[in-house]
């Protein structure tokens, strides 16, 4: 529907609620998750108009969850639509996941009739109050032109700096007022850049490093980021820890993966954050669980570089020698270029921590056989026989083969448990080839 035509088969001029879903389209949004609720009818019809698929969900939390989970796997936000009251309470506990994730996620809540505010009428609520402690921001449409400017400043502050939930209140009466014809333009979200003096700074303090250590996490990152870091990483052979929820960044046979910080994680992982005479945090920073509950790397004297665009530094713990203002994207691209000629050499530091991570990561030899593995049910398996039968059976090269990206320690293989690097049970690692990006990618669509 063209954004200044009547709605098909009236005389009526755009509502509010239709001028939020063609502007929802102009942000490039393809589905939605919703539990229908009289309160937000008419964005439902608009929703029936255009070429957005609604996906009807049984319950709002569900609906809010499907939301996030798209969110944090396209990096764009994730869309919920849910009524008052009580459909708003279910929402929230994925609002929170959201916040605590730095998920991109705005949350459309359908409400009461704007003259019905404070009079206790059914279901009413304040949505400020409710999701003010765990949303970036909470935006209410009290004027029906303003509907697209809203939706705009909606995806703008999930988008933004560190990305989160975003709540806008629509009361039903609202929604089906006249809306202006234009639309809203989408608003850019900047990754912020790196000075070269910057640049200058962070190598001075490479150069000097013993025992350097990159810690990748965080949000905003991008195939071609991590792609970067890798490269950047393997060349110069600096070992590349990631925070557990950002696990992927760098390929799992990496030789410079040495593994994730929080849950789960090595000891000597531990030590080696401890140890390191230079941290450079991309994307992330030191939160509670990969800190290990504020407790690792919280001494004064460490030095600690962060590279991330959330300028309020929201749960870093520990002493802050530097902070780079930029998105993953941005900030190796510039480090793609930094010149460490005449740093010390790290290769030892490097494979010791490889090496450990590759004996924690290997398969047990009986995993094959099952073996010696504590006896299951009937109809069951164990984890590690699948797990075992998956590596087996999964590709371990590209669909379409091309030239290897070579680095400074050769092209990145993927071998099975034990077997040399120049046996034919191993194969050039798919992420290391000129044209294809790391693991780590948003799906298509």
């Amino acid at each position: 529907m063209s954004p200044a035509s009547a709605r098909p088969g009236t005389d009526r001029a755009r509502t509010a609620g239709h001028a939020i879903v063609e502007s929802l389209a102009l942000h490039g949004v393809r589905r939605v998750f919703a539990v229908p609720g009289e309160s937000y009818l008419d964005v439902l019809d608009g929703l029936h108009d255009s070429d957005i698929t609604t996906v009807v969900c049984r319950h709002e939390g569900g609906a809010t969850y499907m939301a996030e989970a798209h969110g944090k796997l396209t990096g764009e936000p994730g869309v919920a639509m849910v009524t008052r009251g009580p459909g708003a309470a279910n929402a929230y506990v994925a609002v929170q996941a959201a916040w605590q994730d730095a998920t991109p996620l705005v949350l459309f809540v359908g409400l009461i009739p704007s003259d019905h505010r404070d009079r206790e009428a059914f279901q009413d609520f304040d949505p400020r109050a409710w999701f003010g402690t765990q949303a970036k921001r909470v935006l209410l449409l009290d004027r029906p032109e303003r509907a697209s400017e809203l939706v705009a400043e909606a995806f703008f502050a999930a988008r933004s700096g560190r990305p989160g939930p975003v709540v806008v209140g629509l009361p039903e009466d609202i929604i089906t007022r006249p809306a202006p014809p234009e639309l809203h333009p989408v608003v850019p979200v900047t990754g912020g850049g790196v000075a070269p003096a910057e640049l200058d700074a962070l190598r001075d303090l490479f150069v000097r490093a013993e025992r350097p250590l990159i810690l990748a996490g965080g949000p905003r990152w991008t195939p071609r980021a991590a792609a970067r870091l890798t490269a950047f990483a393997e060349r110069h052979r600096i070992p590349v820890a990631q925070d557990w929820r950002a696990s992927d960044r760098v390929p799992f046979d990496s030789p410079v993966n040495t593994g994730q910080l929080g849950y789960g994680r090595l000891d000597s992982l531990a030590r080696r954050v401890e140890e390191a005479d230079l941290l450079l945090c991309v994307g992330g920073v030191l939160t509670d669980v990969p800190s290990d509950g504020y407790t690792l790397r919280q001494s004064p004297s460490s030095t600690t570089v962060v590279a991330n665009i959330d300028a309020t530094l929201r749960g870093r713990s520990g002493a802050l020698t530097r902070q780079i203002l930029a998105a993953p994207d941005a900030f190796t691209e510039a480090l793609a270029g930094l010149d460490l000629t005449g740093h010390p050499d790290w290769t030892r530091w490097t494979a010791e921590a490889r090496e450990e991570q590759a004996r924690h990561a290997a398969l047990p030899a009986a995993a094959r056989t099952g073996a010696g593995l504590p006896a299951t049910a009937p109809g069951t398996a164990h984890m590690t026989s699948v797990i075992a039968e998956l590596v087996e059976r999964l590709p371990t090269t590209p669909s379409t083969p091309s030239a290897p990206a070579t680095t400074a320690s050769g092209p990145s293989v993927i071998c099975r448990p034990g077997s040399s690097p120049a046996s034919s049970a191993c194969a050039t690692a798919p992420w290391a080839t000129a044209s294809r990006p790391p693991r780590w990618r948003a799906p298509a669509g």
